[in-house]
């Protein structure tokens, strides 16, 4: 079928549930995709009075199974293919846009955005902008993928916003957490050593931490000495407010 198939299908969508269709390109992990999914659902609740199925948005999830990526880059080649194939589906199965409830994937999003027609919002670009006025060192909890490949770096800097790396030994513990995250065996020593990592970040000046991998909210405490940036609720939130467009 034809693009322009595709685009008339769409808008039929989105006169009939008036709203656009969310795309979530997910997977990566699969416990953070189910988190993300449930935010908006309560974004719709809260913010837009949702009680019944037909005040929901529709939306279509692709769980993609990529090579690991949170230690590091396995393939980089075949992890875009897998990416990119998962978007087109997105589009072609009625998407009117994108959204990827994950940091560490993020290097690869031009070559995302370039495979499809439709918008792909970015997690990082959100979480950005939503800091931007307000802090000015923040600390950032992600894996070592989104560390190495510097994915927040960029934006960042352009909004003067000074980011606050974990140490070496955090990063090595932080790394493990996320691994337990993802193998559904967290537990409170996890919970306490997190604690720890954002602690030595605040001591070290951060006046925010971000959770830059979108597992960590799953164990995250709300009383921490600092504030939490969740890119996770702020990407949701964004995909709802678009969804609405």
């Amino acid at each position: 079928m034809r693009y322009e198939q595709y685009a008339i299908e769409r808008q039929v969508l989105q006169t009939k549930f008036g709203r656009k269709t969310i795309g979530i390109l997910g997977g990566m992990g699969p416990p953070s995709t189910a988190d993300f999914y449930m935010r908006i659902v309560t974004f719709f609740q809260r913010e837009f009075g949702a009680k019944y199925d037909k005040d929901f948005p529709p939306m279509l999830i692709f769980s993609v199974p990529i090579p690991d990526v949170v230690e590091t880059v396995e393939n980089e080649a075949v992890t875009l293919s897998y990416l990119v194939d998962a978007a087109r589906t997105l589009e072609t199965g009625g998407a009117d846009f994108i959204s990827i409830p994950c940091n560490t994937v993020h290097w690869l999003l031009g070559g995302i955005r370039s495979s499809v027609k439709i918008p792909v919002l970015s997690i990082v670009e959100a979480t950005a902008a939503e800091i931007s006025g307000r802090h000015s060192r923040v600390g950032l909890l992600a894996t070592q993928t989104t560390i190495k490949m510097k994915i927040y770096d960029d934006e960042f800097r352009r909004r003067e916003i000074e980011l606050v790396l974990p140490s070496e030994s955090d990063q090595t513990i932080l790394t493990e957490i996320i691994m337990d995250l993802g193998g559904g065996i967290a537990g409170d020593s996890d919970r306490v050593r997190l604690r720890k990592i954002v602690e030595n970040l605040e001591v070290r000046g951060a006046e925010a931490v971000v959770l830059a991998c979108t597992e960590l909210p799953l164990l995250a405490e709300s009383n921490y000495g600092v504030e939490i940036v969740d890119p996770n609720e702020i990407l949701a939130r964004s995909c709802a407010r678009f969804a609405m467009t």
